[in-house]
């Protein structure tokens, strides 16, 4: 017998407060679980009545909160974003295996003999929390410059780095938005 249920929830919202100046809280739950029983009858091969049984989830949250803003005045166009991000991820897995059952009307691991049984377990968590923000700058579509900063702490990291900081900045022209380069659309 096999059994798998999974859910996914997804909620969120679009928040203008002021034009140009956007909030977007969102929260998602993912669920995924699995459940797994096998009982062998004893037959010609194999006498011995072999049972297994397991037991799977995994749970992910995440929550993520992000406020946007959005201006041009006249041929400048500027744009900023802050937010933060939280993760959680759960996973449990339980297995066990056994035979010897003393028959085959009681399907199940707990049938088999003591001295037969396995039983393995695991539990872990991962956590990650992130505050992120970028502002971005262009003069007419042409001329372009991006900064950005992201820290993020991981349960996955070592304790003594729990945190790090990546920071990224770019700069960009984009020459075909230029009038010397128009007549030379027709080619490329």
């Amino acid at each position: 017998n096999n059994y798998v249920s999974r859910t996914n929830i997804s909620l969120g919202l679009e928040w203008e407060i002021l034009p140009g100046l956007k909030f977007e809280p969102i929260f998602s739950f993912y669920n995924n679980e699995g459940l797994s029983n096998s009982f062998e009858k004893a037959n010609e091969i194999f006498a011995d009545r072999r049972a297994s049984a397991s037991h799977n989830m995994d749970l992910h949250f995440q929550y993520d909160a992000i406020l946007s803003y959005v201006k041009t005045i006249k041929k400048h166009n500027f744009s900023a974003m802050a937010g933060l991000n939280q993760t959680n991820d759960h996973s449990y897995s339980m297995s066990g295996s056994g035979n010897g059952a003393p028959t085959d009307y009681i399907p199940t691991l707990n049938a088999t003999t003591q001295e037969s049984q396995k039983v393995s377990t695991t539990y872990y968590v991962d956590k990650m929390t992130s505050i992120f923000g970028r502002f971005t700058y262009d003069f007419d579509k042409k001329y372009l410059f991006s900064a950005s900063i992201r820290r993020d702490g991981s349960s996955r990291f070592a304790a003594n780095n729990r945190f790090g900081t990546f920071p990224g900045v770019s700069a960009g022209w984009n020459m075909h938005n230029e009038d010397f380069f128009q007549p030379a659309t027709r080619l490329i």
